[in-house]
């Protein structure tokens, strides 16, 4: 009955486990017109008699408001089932209705429509006043039910809000005081009623409420209960004493649902019951019940496919029969940790829109699935300019998990005299939480226009070495009738910049503007590009017009306007000296020669250095003139021998590695030639 609020709020106090349910019961003699009447009050022959079932509901809420007469606090019953058996000899007539067949609670304050129903599991027309079924064994009304066979009426009510009060009325006849079904004549009948009510293990007995017709004098008999045997905590008290007359018919009080237990039923040895009443004797009457008690049933949770980490299962737990089970953990559609859940699904049983089934007498298995959340990017169209058949350029609509980049998908075309302006939102965007719809806007245009572009080298050098500038010119002309504006040019290579001129603006190193370009007209810019140490071979230069207006309706034809031109760097040639072995310090010259052009130079090393020269394509011979008391003892690289001719290739570089071992020290060396005179015949 708590269990509910108890998981929602965890600081409820623990008086709010003791909630109460109070039951009171009014009776209502009418001939006339309706009277209050008080118990223990002689009635009419053949007369309306009605009774109103009161029910109401008592507790604490977590911020320890206690609910009274005038007071309200926030907490609400779960399944209250309410049972009335109605005194044998009564005709039961039919229920108190409403104008739309609801059946609500009121506070008990002011009388003002309050929180808690009964459940309409019926749904009889609005305008009928009850319906009995086809063999006449149960009459219905909007949720409450009569059966005729044990003469009982039997409704539900839900989240009975604490403070309020419902009233449910039971229309009754009755009869003569003789009864003409038996032999004998009757000169006194009395009428005895209670009502009980269950929610979960609390049950609970209203007061009784008796009225007689007939003589005051007669003799009587009583009808007591008692329970035997082990009684379970909790069981409401057994019906109060009632006193008969002999051969009244009496109806024996329903019998009493304990949670965990079966009850035997009312039994007596001083009468015959049948069909649940029995001919009052001219003695008194003991009618006892016992209890057994019974082995409760497992609910039990389970997931199918993949579920997310940090997903604790419901632990299993134990349920009676015909306990209202309310399903734990998680509902249909929430999220956890990036995944949805599904819901719990069963075969044993079948559960409510409210989530909460009646325990059979088996146990239960409810399966759970999740699934992986993702979120929904669409795309639409602004309602202004629209192209025939807008939807068919529509991107299809994708999904995407929370967290992911998001790239903004193109129209599927664009067809003659439109032209798609863009999506109104960012590329490479963060998918959130939620669905995305993504809009986007068309422009007519009249026709097209399409500038041309040309790029060159003004420079007059056939290669180029580290630190060079090499200069371009870039070509804009208007091959329209009519002037173009807002042509923007970009530089696609970052080493090379704008640099100013007339009839255009730099923007930034690599974008350029001219505002206008007459019908026939050109406009030339100029850029520069530095070459670097990384450079080799052929660059290749590109420059493109990225857009451009015109007034007159006319649009950029969507194509590429790109040029290029390229330019040599010159092939590097590079020497370097190493020394095995002992070091005698020395210094080491090469010459390097071209056997195809007039390229002469010298390059003096010293051990563990390098030189770098730069060369064009063509041979060269590469000689190092070795120091007398020095040798090569290898040559490695791009040539393996001193004095070998190097072909070197336009875009290639080189590098050639001289390895030298000290041999001895001579008597004479210097860094140029070395000159040795012999005298023959002399002293």
């Amino acid at each position: 009955m708590i269990k509910n609020e108890v998981n929602k709020v965890r600081t409820i106090w623990v008086i709010f486990f003791v909630a109460a349910l109070v039951f009171l019961l009014s009776l209502i003699f009418s001939k006339s017109f309706a009277v209050l009447l008080e118990n223990d009050v002689e009635v009419s022959e053949n007369s309306e008699l009605i009774y109103y079932l009161t029910i109401s509901y008592d507790g604490v809420d977590k911020n320890g408001v206690k609910s009274d007469s005038t007071t309200i606090s926030e907490i609400k019953s779960g399944l209250l089932k309410v049972e009335d058996k109605i005194p044998d000899g009564l005709e039961f007539t039919g229920f108190v209705t409403t104008s739309d067949g609801s059946i609500g609670a009121v506070k008990r304050s002011d009388g003002s429509s309050c929180p808690g129903k009964v459940i309409d599991d019926t749904n009889e027309q609005s305008t009928d006043t009850g319906v009995w079924n086809t063999d006449n064994t149960e009459y219905t009304y909007h949720g409450l039910h009569y059966d005729t066979n044990t003469r009982t009426v039997a409704f539900e009510v839900k989240n009975l809000k604490a403070g309020c009060e419902l009233t449910v009325g039971i229309k009754t006849r009755t009869p003569s005081i003789d009864d003409p079904t038996t032999p004998e004549r009757e000169i006194r009948r009395d009428f005895y009623n209670f009502a009980t009510a269950k929610e979960k293990d609390l049950l609970v007995k209203s007061n009784t409420v008796h009225a007689f017709m007939g003589s005051e004098f007669a003799t009587l008999y009583n009808v007591s209960y008692e329970y035997t045997g082990e009684v379970p905590a909790g069981v409401p008290t057994a019906p109060s004493t009632a006193s008969y007359a002999e051969g009244t018919s009496v109806g024996v009080a329903p019998n009493v649902d304990v949670l965990g237990y079966t009850f035997s039923g009312w039994t007596t040895s001083n009468a015959t019951i049948t069909n649940g009443s029995f001919k009052m004797p001219s003695t008194n009457v003991v009618l006892t019940g016992s209890f057994t008690r019974i082995n409760p049933n497992r609910v039990t949770y389970q997931l199918t496919g993949t579920s997310p980490m940090g997903y604790v299962l419901p632990r299993e737990k134990e349920y009676f029969s015909n306990d209202v089970v309310v399903l734990d953990s998680l509902k249909e559609g929430d999220v956890f940790n990036g995944y949805r859940f599904l819901g719990w699904t069963t075969s044993d049983v079948t559960v409510s829109s409210d989530r909460d089934f009646k325990m059979p007498n088996r146990d239960v298995l409810l399966t759970g699935r999740f699934e992986e959340v993702t979120y929904k990017v669409s795309y639409k169209f602004y309602d202004g300019v629209l192209p025939p058949n807008a939807d068919n350029y529509l991107p299809v609509t994708k999904e995407y998990k929370p967290g992911v980049t998001v790239i903004l998908e193109d129209v599927l075309g664009e067809p003659s005299g439109y032209k798609f302006l863009g999506w109104y939102k960012e590329n490479n965007f963060e998918m959130p939480e939620e669905d995305v719809v993504i809009y986007g806007e068309w422009k007519q245009v009249a026709g097209t226009f399409e500038p041309t572009i040309t790029k060159e080298v003004i420079s007059t050098k056939n290669y180029y070495r580290l630190g060079d500038k090499v200069e371009f010119k870039i070509t804009i002309t208007n091959t329209a009738s009519f002037s173009i504006k807002d042509i923007i040019v970009k530089e696609n290579n970052e080493n090379s910049i704008f640099k100013s001129g007339t009839n255009y603006s730099v923007e930034s190193d690599h974008i350029a503007k001219i505002d206008t370009i007459p019908a026939g007209g050109s406009v030339e810019l100029f850029a520069t590009y530095t070459v670097l140490a990384s450079d080799s071979g052929t660059i290749t230069n590109e420059a493109e017009i990225k857009g451009a207006l015109a007034d007159n309706g006319y649009e950029l034809k969507d194509k590429e306007y790109k040029a290029s031109d390229s330019f040599k760097i010159q092939s590097k040639l590079k020497i370097c000296k190493t020394i095995s072995g002992n070091y005698n310090e020395n210094v080491f010259q090469f010459h390097i020669t071209g056997n195809t052009n007039n390229y002469e130079t010298w390059i003096v090393l010293e051990n563990n250095e390098c030189e770098t020269v730069f060369v064009d394509p063509s041979t060269y011979k590469i000689n190092e003139i070795v120091p007398q008391e020095y040798r090569i003892k290898t040559v490695t690289g791009a040539i393996n021998a001193n004095n070998s001719n190097l072909v070197v290739e336009e875009g290639n570089n080189y590098e050639i590695t001289y390895t030298n071992e000290f041999v001895k020290k001579g008597f004479l060396h210097s860094f140029g030639r070395v000159v040795n005179k012999v005298v023959q015949g002399g002293n």
